[in-house]
């Protein structure tokens, strides 16, 4: 008799909690590691004051620092995002990140 298995690897998602959109083409952008496996994913991502300053629903997956056009001011943000995951249970991530010149 024979049997076959498939064994998958799935790269952890890993958040950054820092980055820099000065346009210098190092760190410009904020993004998030390992969400190729995800179908579907939805970032929101808030000022201090809890303004939300940018939402996305299974696009780019990647913030560029701006809002209406503008690159936010320095300072700590903080995202939650929903990861729904076909084979295991689905999965929210929070936390903070911290824009920088």
């Amino acid at each position: 008799s024979s049997d076959e298995v498939v064994v998958s690897v799935f790269v952890p998602v890993e958040v950054y909690n820092t980055f820099s959109p000065n346009g210098d083409g190092v760190n410009d952008e904020w993004s998030i590691d390992g969400l190729e496996r995800y179908e579907k994913v939805s970032i929101k991502i808030f000022d201090r004051w809890g303004q939300k300053v940018y939402e996305e629903r299974s696009g780019d997956r990647v913030w560029d620092g701006k809002v209406n056009g503008t690159t936010v001011p320095v300072g700590t943000y903080y995202y939650i995002v929903d990861l729904e995951d076909p084979i295991e249970e689905n999965q929210t991530l929070t936390g903070y990140m911290t824009v920088i010149k």
